[in-house]
């Protein structure tokens, strides 16, 4: 899933899109997030995807992040797992404790992994910083 920080608001995937074939429809805009009351405005034909509380607490907490890019491959976590600070704690996917989990990890780097789900989140700034991340992890590894 990717999502981006468009002023005061969230632009980001919604539930159940393959990237690969994603369209416009596949986008949905995240208005206004309440995690207390767990309440979503959302703009989109879509619902938007399971993740998006995380997301939306992210990029709202930590100004040097406008774009995530959270990736399914057990593969990859497999290849990385040496090279990345991991999640500690399993937490719900969606939920504020993964929010909390996922800011804390986030303090040792913009790319992390999430053993229990098999992920790996990328963040920065824009998407040539993720780009630049995703290359350097790539070559990195044999």
């Amino acid at each position: 899933m990717v999502s981006y920080d468009y002023g005061r608001r969230l632009i980001i995937t919604g539930k159940n899109t393959d990237v690969t074939q994603m369209n416009q429809a596949d986008i949905v805009e995240i208005v206004d997030y309440d995690p207390l009351k767990n309440i979503m405005l959302v703009i989109g034909t879509k619902e938007p995807c399971q993740e998006a509380p995380v997301h939306w607490i992210i990029q709202k907490a930590r100004h040097d992040i406008n774009m995530l890019l959270q990736v399914h491959s057990p593969s990859l976590v497999k290849r990385l797992k040496d090279s990345l600070p991991p999640t500690e704690e399993v937490t719900p996917p969606g939920s504020l404790d993964r929010a909390k989990e996922f800011l804390k990890t986030l303090r040792k780097g913009k790319t992390i992994l999430i053993p229990q789900d098999n992920e790996i989140l990328f963040a920065g700034i824009n998407i040539q910083e993720i780009e630049k991340s995703i290359t350097f992890y790539l070559k990195e590894q044999p």
